[in-house]
């Protein structure tokens, strides 16, 4: 926890490899809940801002990072449930959390957050399969949940299904044209499609936003341009 002034910034140094929740109170109460992914060895570091604005009654930010739509509110009985499984899951026991958040979705099957949570463990865990199930699932429920349709177009990528995840990652950069690892992914997987002029804009979209976290796609698109006989344009 970290007091921040207006404009102000705050680094977390030496995070493990892993996927996080930020929240951003004022005065004590929470205006803002939205999770980062830092689970990629292509990303070394990561920024994000957050933007603000004030409402007369808004349960969003003013930058759109966040929306009424990705929140979720699950009984109260479930609540002390879901946060225990987020503590056994930063705890890396994967198991248990994967136990805590199935209690979840098998009582109310309609928290796609809990869901979205399931793929991530069984992602993590390499049950491919059973992660996209719950990928599925939680997408049914919120179609434009941009969290889940990187994270699933990132198991297609694994899975080689380079075509499905174009489909899902197109998605997300139209839901957040601004979201580094959206446009990183997406011209990833036309790379591996052998389609490196669909590429190039959304890896250099990718650096554009996050030039130092997004920094592996300097190598992508030097090797694309070295791949093309480019090689001037390789060393830029």
């Amino acid at each position: 926890r970290q007091k921040v002034p207006s404009n102000g910034r705050y680094r977390f140094n030496n995070l493990t490899d892993g996927r996080y929740e930020i929240v951003v109170e004022i005065e004590n109460t929470e205006v803002a809940r939205f999770k980062i992914d830092f689970s990629s060895r292509f990303i070394t570091d990561l920024r994000q801002d957050i933007p603000l604005s004030w409402h007369e009654s808004s349960a969003t930010n003013g930058g759109g990072t966040i929306s009424a739509a990705d929140i979720y509110n699950r009984p109260a009985k479930n609540v002390a449930v879901f946060n225990e499984g987020l503590r056994a899951r930063a705890k890396k026991n994967y198991d248990d959390a994967l136990i805590l958040f199935g209690r979840i979705v098998h009582t109310d099957p309609k928290d796609f957050p809990a869901w979205e949570e399931v793929g991530t463990i069984q992602f993590i865990k390499k049950n491919f399969d059973e992660a996209e199930k719950a990928y599925v699932e939680a997408l049914k429920l919120h179609p434009n949940y941009e969290l889940v349709l990187i994270s699933l177009g990132r198991l297609r990528i694994a899975q080689r299904n380079f075509e499905g995840a174009v489909e899902l990652l197109t998605q997300g950069v139209k839901v957040e044209p601004k979201s580094a690892q959206a446009n990183y992914f997406l011209g990833e997987a036309y790379l591996q499609l052998k389609k490196g002029s669909k590429a190039i804009g959304y890896l250099y979209e990718a650096l554009r936003i996050d030039p130092v976290g997004m920094a592996e796609a300097h190598l992508r698109l030097a090797a694309l341009f070295h791949g093309a006989g480019m090689k001037g344009k390789a060393g830029t």
